[in-house]
């Protein structure tokens, strides 16, 4: 039985306990707040920087470039560079689980996202590892499951916005860059010889355009989260099915399937 390349355990774990660290300080540390305005449209925003911006900050920057580290352990980077859009999902990962984190008390609640998010990270980087050898046999389902984790992300982007409370000129572009990174990231997995960037933006403007809508709307957090993670999924789905100029049946009932789930779940939510 032949013997698939690993990322280095050490690596990954040691990466892992510092951003769930990260996020454990937030609750800990105290740190001056500075409060700031930004001209936005001819209005002024007030715009405060914590210790919850500096720690996600530092969580995003470390799983980024961590993901770099860890990939350094993949025999094949003898003779190939890694690109540094490896770290992207990783970085938003480490985002968007730490905000979403952050709008949970500290309960039995928290520390069981807080071990979903260390098993996301630890399924991020793995997955990040094994598409790195498009000859691997495993690469197939490391890209199907790193489109699934994008999709949680944006989810969990989203959801953080919207509980957090942020006003529309702040969660609209984060949403607009969260689901932009994961199509385009999701994309050049399907097609990496191809300019995926325009079909990338054109998914995040259609996300985030339906966030803007439902940020006026009389509706709960997950709510939200859920549509915008839906069109999400179902724009990445449709465009890579542009890509390969095939839409097979069995793809278009997984469309429909999931989308009745989502929309069930947002009805009984509500």
């Amino acid at each position: 039985m032949e013997l698939r390349p690993q990322p280095n355990r050490d690596r990954v774990g040691a990466l892992t306990a510092l951003i769930l660290i990260a996020y454990a300080l937030i609750r800990i540390v105290t740190l001056p707040t500075l409060e700031t305005e930004l001209a936005v449209l001819g209005l002024l925003v007030p715009v405060n920087f914590d210790v919850r911006v500096v720690m996600l900050s530092l969580a995003a920057a470390l799983a980024a470039t961590g993901a770099l580290w860890v990939l350094q352990s993949h025999p094949l980077t003898r003779i190939r560079r890694p690109e540094y859009s490896v770290g992207l999902l990783p970085g938003l990962a480490a985002l968007g689980m730490g905000a979403a984190l952050n709008q949970l008390p500290v309960s039995s609640a928290w520390l069981i996202g807080l071990v979903f998010a260390g098993s996301l990270l630890v399924g991020v980087l793995y997955a990040e590892f094994v598409v790195f050898d498009e000859r691997d046999p495993r690469t197939l389902g490391a890209i199907a499951g790193l489109r699934m984790l994008g999709i949680v992300l944006v989810v969990g982007v989203a959801f953080a916005t919207q509980a957090g409370g942020l006003r529309a000129v702040f969660s609209v572009p984060a949403i607009f860059a969260a689901s932009t990174i994961v199509c385009w990231r999701s994309l050049k997995l399907e097609a990496d010889h191809r300019a995926v960037l325009p079909y990338s933006v054109a998914c995040g403007l259609i996300a985030s355009q339906i966030a803007w809508g439902l940020h006026y709307w009389p509706s709960r957090p997950m709510q939200v989260a859920l549509v915008v993670g839906l069109t999400t999924y179902v724009a990445i789905g449709l465009l890579v099915a542009l890509l390969r100029k095939s839409l097979s049946p069995r793809v278009s009932y997984e469309f429909a399937g999931v989308s009745l789930l989502v929309l069930a779940a947002v009805l009984f939510i509500a």
